[in-house]
C-alpha cells in the first residue's frame, strides 16, 4: 500500500490529480491508517494508472478529437479537389464558347462588310445611271411630255 503522494510521484502527476480521480475508484481500493492518511492498494494504483493514461491518450495528438479533425480535413481536401476538377471543366467550356462567339462575330462582321460594299456599289450605280425624266400629275393625266 502507498500513500497518495507516493502514487502521484510514481505516476508523475500532482496529488490534486490523484484526489480528483479517487472519486471514480471503488472504496475497496482505499484504506485509512490510524493517523488519518489515506492509502491506496496496488489494485487501486493500477486502476489510477490506467485512468490517467487513458486521459493522457485522449489529450494526445492522436486522440479521437484529432482523428475527427483529420477526417474532416481529408473530406474537405477531397471536396476541394472535386471543385478544382469542376473549375477545369468550366474553364474549357468558357474557352470553347469564347471561340464560338469569336467565329460568329467574324461571320457577322463579314456579312455586314459585304452589305456595305453592295450598298456602296449600288449607290454608285444609281449615281452613274441617267436620271429619268419626271412627269407631273397633270402631264401624266393628259399624257403630255415636256
Amino acid at each position: 500500500m502507498k500513500t497518495i503522494k507516493q502514487v502521484a510521484d510514481a505516476l508523475g502527476v500532482s496529488r490534486q490529480a490523484i484526489y480528483r480521480r479517487l472519486a471514480s475508484l471503488p472504496s475497496a481500493m482505499l484504506s485509512a491508517t490510524d493517523k488519518g492518511v489515506q492509502l491506496i492498494n496496488t489494485e487501486g494504483e493500477a486502476l489510477l494508472k490506467d485512468l490517467l493514461s487513458a486521459e493522457q491518450y485522449a489529450n494526445s495528438p492522436n486522440s479521437t478529437a484529432d482523428s475527427t479533425t483529420d477526417k474532416l480535413i481529408q473530406m474537405l481536401q477531397q471536396e476541394l479537389e472535386l471543385k478544382n476538377e469542376q473549375l477545369t471543366v468550366k474553364d474549357k467550356q468558357i474557352a470553347e464558347l469564347t471561340a464560338t462567339i469569336k467565329i460568329q462575330a467574324e461571320s457577322i462582321n463579314a456579312a455586314h462588310h459585304n452589305e456595305l460594299a453592295e450598298t456602296f456599289i449600288d449607290g454608285q450605280a444609281k449615281i452613274s445611271a441617267p436620271a429619268s425624266e419626271k412627269t407631273g400629275f397633270w402631264n401624266k393625266l393628259f399624257k403630255r411630255k415636256n
